[in-house]
């Protein structure tokens, strides 16, 4: 389950309703035989903040509550961490492959903690090939994954037998002449059709997968073969390993191949912040003015720094968050609430069609220095600006 496709659902959750965060990967009955942990935390935290509600709020709190209880006793972890939504009419369960901090809220559906988490695990295909066949891998969640084996069949025997009959018998058995090149020629052929069809499986697969990038690994001549026919759309995307692997496992596939996804990645992210540091009238890079056209909907794409910490401030009247200190709202008076840039963000979510991206590493350390905030604006915007 994608956190791109799910997060979105959850902001609009009716209130209101129980969020849990656990980590569940450290349910071992060896190590925890009499007392889980994550049930523990779930129990105290329960009860603490059981104390805080009103009666009614109390009493559909501790029925949620019971609900996630039961449902943790009976199920086997198989994941690293949960989310879960629970509510009178909802209840929706998010496995992790990342972990989490313990969290437990009640009110408003509390999605922020998933927002780091937002193309952290990006999906890749794979096309490892040789003479013999060629296999495609999904690479997500640090795991590569084989989804099908494509067999190369080349029947020559009936070449060779038209060809013995018309050719004197030494002539045949030279290493090069006609026949022989007319032989090779046909196998050629039979290999660019094959490394065709290739292309066209490897291009649905990346359709289907919603796959971030495809890697084609093995022969040059093959894989050049099958990137000829890949779509335009999908060439930037694309990338040749030439490199003989067609005999290896796929934990020997693994070793070689994470490090080339993590890379691109990295590069990924790193072109794209310079690409909005360089857009000058189409995209913002001051984190105020992001904030500010962000809450007015004319960003299309926000761009973060996965590690950022702003301290904001809301007016509970306007509804207007900002960075400044003021400690009054300069436009109605009123005292503003102190809130986390995840919280806005939810809110913008619930509201707007915003796509946004966290960037780490090199992207996010160049994105720093600027404040950590960039936004492409909406095209109406851009084009206004201009």
């Amino acid at each position: 389950m994608r956190i791109e496709n799910v997060v979105p659902d959850c902001v609009k959750l009716p209130a209101p309703l129980l969020t849990v965060f656990l980590n569940t990967a450290e349910n071992d009955a060896s190590r925890h035989p009499r007392e889980r942990g994550d049930l523990a935390w779930l129990v105290r935290a329960a009860n603490a903040l059981s104390h805080t509600l009103s009666h009614r709020d109390a009493k559909a709190f501790d029925r949620q509550v019971n609900r996630v209880r039961q449902f943790l006793e009976d199920r086997h972890a198989a994941e690293k961490a949960l989310v879960i939504f629970a509510g009178a009419k909802v209840w929706k369960v998010i496995p992790l492959e990342a972990p989490v901090i313990h969290e437990l809220r009640w009110g408003r559906p509390n999605v922020a903690p998933l927002l780091p988490l937002l193309n952290a695990h990006r999906r890749y295909g794979a096309v490892v090939m040789d003479h013999f066949a060629a296999r495609y891998f999904q690479y997500e969640h640090g795991e590569l994954i084989l989804l099908d084996t494509k067999e190369f069949e080349i029947d020559a025997s009936q070449w060779k037998r038209k060809e013995q009959s018309r050719v004197a018998t030494e002539r045949v058995q030279n290493s090069r002449g006609p026949v022989r090149d007319l032989y090779e020629h046909r196998v050629e052929a039979q290999y660019k059709r094959l490394c065709h069809q290739v292309a066209g499986e490897a291009s649905a697969l990346c359709k289907t997968k919603e796959l971030s990038g495809l890697f084609l690994v093995g022969p040059d001549r093959l894989i050049q073969t099958v990137r000829e026919k890949i779509p335009a759309s999908l060439t930037a995307s694309t990338v040749l390993v030439q490199d003989n692997l067609g005999r290896s496992s796929p934990k020997e596939l693994q070793r070689r191949l994470e490090p080339l996804f993590d890379y691109y990645e990295q590069e990924q992210q790193l072109s794209a912040v310079k690409l909005l540091q360089a857009s000058g009238q189409t995209a913002l890079t001051n984190p105020d003015e992001v904030l500010a056209q962000l809450q007015n909907g004319r960003i299309r794409k926000l761009v973060v720094a996965r590690d950022l910490e702003l301290s904001l401030r809301r007016c509970p009247r306007c509804g207007f968050a900002t960075g400044a200190a003021d400690r009054v709202c300069a436009d109605c008076g009123s005292v503003p609430q102190e809130i986390t840039l995840g919280e806005l963000l939810t809110q913008v979510l619930a509201t707007d069609n915003v796509k946004i991206e966290f960037v780490y590493g090199d992207a996010a350390r160049l994105l720093m220095r600027t404040g950590g905030l960039g936004g492409w604006l909406r095209t109406q915007r851009a084009v206004a600006a201009v």
